[in-house]
């Protein structure tokens, strides 16, 4: 069985933090991608949410005192949103703002967020 094309990412937005708590630590950071569905005949496009988690890489080995704060990665990892693709589930249409615009617009509801 030979690959296909399924799916083409056609715009990617990163969204505004959402505040979580009392420190930009713990805001919560999305992407939404716009992906036109190659087999859909009618209202082709559609929306995946990305949830943008932070992790601390440090060396495992012993190391020097004065030498503790080098050599730790600050690193950013995309996870997918169980719960907001569910929310974008239904969400599909044929230009990109329409699906960007319901997207924002069902997220939004969900985490009960003003517009």
């Amino acid at each position: 069985m030979a690959l296909k094309v399924e799916a083409e990412i056609v715009a990617v937005y990163d969204l505004a933090s959402i505040p979580a708590g009392t420190d930009d630590a713990d805001d919560i950071r999305l992407r939404l991608e716009i992906v036109r569905n190659v087999a859909a005949s009618s209202r082709p496009l559609s929306a995946r949410v990305w949830r943008k988690e932070h992790y601390r890489i440090k060396p495992s080995f012993q190391r020097p005192i004065e030498d503790m704060d080098d050599g730790y990665a600050d690193e950013i990892i995309l996870v997918r949103d169980d719960f907001l693709e569910g929310v974008l589930e239904n969400v599909c249409g044929d230009t990109i703002c329409e699906v960007l615009d319901r997207s924002i617009t069902a997220i939004n509801k969900a985490l009960g967020l003003s517009e």
